[in-house]
């Protein structure tokens, strides 16, 4: 399970052709296990 997402970077890659946003965030698990991971925006 999920406990909590943070920011890995501050800067926001932008797609203008696919019009879609990335964030590169850490995934934090109850259990204390971390994994990389990517948070993809559009205008949907």
């Amino acid at each position: 399970m999920i406990s909590h997402i943070t920011i890995d970077q501050r800067d926001i890659a932008y797609d203008s052709r696919a019009q879609q946003a990335a964030l590169s965030v850490t995934v934090h698990h109850r259990d204390g296990a971390t994994e990389p991971s990517l948070l993809v925006m559009d205008p949907g």
